[in-house]
């Protein structure tokens, strides 16, 4: 552990990995990321940050002597990740890396900079070309980004999917489904293209048919500093499932929603989230479909101790934690349609989770409250197409019934 000089002292003299002292010192700080960074030259370190801007990823420059930090200009505007250095020298680097927006999937990009201040940038060059036309040429519903203010004065960063014509004073309300993201330490409000691709054409659908879709990144998403990512400590479905309330809250004063047709989805942390709502916030949430869902944090910590410890402490040592996070704590509450939704091949988040909150769910005579479908010969992520079409078009059902 690091004494009060900031050195680190190795546990085990006799090793040469941990013997010795180590001098750590902070070089960088503030309310964002660095995504990775590379030593390139006496005393100089690039960057790819969300130092700008969280919903995007740029180059900058770190002058290890004097702390000052200049951002390195590119021609394009785009969301880049995976980055390599190339032909790195004096005046010029190669940038090599993905980029993509939020209609674009990632593509290879090549552009020479400066990597002292000379003055010019050469054109960018793109070295894939991967996407089907027939992607493209779709007229995608464009994301608004914006930021939601908490009740304890954070912004929680949020993207917006709004249906065609959208009308923020129409006599009639909107329906909103709320897409909640997986994993916690995720961001997903971002400019660019990501995982969660399927999600994004199933919230444009959901958008064309009239919903209004929100997307957040609650507390403990990934993107904006270690407060922000650490904010759910020893209790996941605290501040995190405030953010949603709040946002919840948000888009029915400013955007024209039903209060009374807001539903919720996500998988895995996100179904965890999306449970959660349904069980303790029925004034909010009308309906809500979890899928491959942890619904008991102690069976994911004999699954993923390093991932539960981290958060939640140890069970033995915190059980009031592990009991508060947990949904299945809440069954007893749920008084809005839930749909679960498990693959029971799951070696990550197991089906047992959901057997087990469906067997209290049956003994609290809560039956009418819930349905699911469990499918024998998928993991955690599903492989089968026929598999996540079945899952969507469950989705779709369940809404267009309860929310509609």
């Amino acid at each position: 552990e690091p004494n009060p000089t900031g050195e680190i002292r190795g546990e085990n003299p006799g090793d040469p990995g941990y013997s010795g002292k180590v001098a750590i010192t902070q070089i960088t700080k503030g309310n964002w990321q660095v995504e990775w960074a590379k030593w390139v030259s006496d005393g100089k370190i690039i960057f790819l940050s969300t130092r700008r801007d969280t919903e995007t990823r740029e180059f900058n420059r770190l002058d290890v002597a004097t702390g000052a930090i200049n951002r390195i200009h590119l021609p394009i505007e785009a969301f880049r990740s995976n980055p390599q250095l190339a032909d790195i020298g004096n005046p010029t680097t190669t940038y090599i890396y993905e980029s993509s927006r939020w209609n674009q999937p990632g593509e290879l990009v090549a552009e020479i900079s400066c990597l002292v201040d000379c003055g010019t940038s050469k054109v960018p060059v793109q070295l894939t070309r991967s996407t089907p036309a027939r992607f493209t040429s779709i007229k995608w519903t464009e994301p608004k980004f914006l930021e939601i203010p908490s009740r304890d004065g954070k912004k929680i960063p949020a993207k917006i999917y709004l249906p065609p014509n959208f009308k923020a004073n129409a006599k009639q309300k909107y329906p909103m489904a709320i897409f909640v993201h997986g994993a916690g330490y995720l961001q997903n409000v971002i400019n660019g293209w990501n995982n969660y691709y399927r999600e994004f054409m199933f919230n444009d659908m959901l958008a064309k048919k009239g919903y209004v879709v929100l997307d957040i990144d609650y507390r403990g998403s990934a993107g904006y500093g270690r407060d922000w990512r650490t904010d759910v400590y020893d209790f996941l479905g605290g501040n995190d499932y405030d953010d949603h309330i709040d946002s919840i809250d948000h888009m029915v004063k400013n955007y024209n929603v039903n209060p009374a047709k807001v539903g919720a989805y996500g998988g895995s942390y996100g179904g965890f989230m999306a449970a959660m709502l349904a069980m303790r916030a029925p004034d909010k949430i009308a309906a809500a479909a979890a899928l491959r869902p942890v619904f008991d944090w102690k069976n994911y910590y004999a699954t993923n101790p390093g991932y539960t410890a981290q958060r939640l402490g140890f069970p033995d040592k915190n059980p009031e934690a592990y009991k508060r996070s947990s949904p299945i704590t809440y069954a007893d509450k749920l008084e809005r349609p839930l749909l679960i939704l498990h693959g029971m091949s799951d070696d990550n988040v197991h089906v047992q989770d959901s057997i087990q909150l469906m067997e209290k769910l049956i003994r609290l005579g809560k039956t009418q409250y819930f349905e699911a479908m469990l499918y024998p010969s998928e993991n955690h992520a599903f492989v089968r197409p026929e598999s996540w079409t079945d899952e969507y078009e469950r989705i779709l059902a369940f809404f267009e019934k309860h929310l509609k």
